[in-house]
């Protein structure tokens, strides 16, 4: 037998432009587990510009995990598949806030906006940067219920 599982791209529909993506995970487990299944292939997706983005970065997630130890997200790479995010139990993220920086002169303050967790291997010529997923301590009858908000590169070359 194996783990139920299903991807789901809200958005945009499949083929089309954007500069956000939203999927949806989610999980059934027999208590095998899954071990660095792709389940955003950046290859798949198109930026804004209509093009394959460079990278893609974690602006939201949110979660809810059940009989996993944790579920790690990670970014696929050439080297060594990078680990993004660790989530267990139930929660949400939001990488977009705003941070005040001190700059100028007489301190004054410069909000900037973080923009979402990158892939700090974004740009490499590897062409990879898809996002993995490994479950840990699976039993059966686990769950997970993930959806992420992804932000593409603006490259537009």
């Amino acid at each position: 037998m194996a783990d139920t599982v299903t991807t789901t791209q809200i958005f945009p529909p499949t083929g089309g432009k954007a500069s956000t993506v939203v999927v949806h995970l989610t999980g059934n487990s027999d208590g095998t587990g899954e071990s660095g299944i792709k389940k955003v292939d950046i290859a798949t997706i198109l930026n804004y510009f209509g093009i394959q983005p460079s990278g893609l970065r974690i602006e939201q997630v949110r979660w809810a995990i059940q009989g996993y130890s944790f579920i790690q997200l990670g970014w696929d790479r050439t080297a060594a598949q990078n680990v993004a995010m660790l989530l267990s139990g139930s929660g949400y993220e939001d990488f977009r806030g705003m941070v005040s920086k001190a700059s100028g002169v007489g301190g004054t303050q410069d909000n900037i906006k973080l923009g979402g967790k990158p892939d700090p291997s974004a740009g490499n010529a590897d062409n990879k940067g898809s996002i993995l997923l490994t479950s840990n301590g699976a039993i059966s009858g686990a769950t997970y219920d993930i959806t992420l908000w992804l932000r593409c590169e603006p490259n537009a070359s």
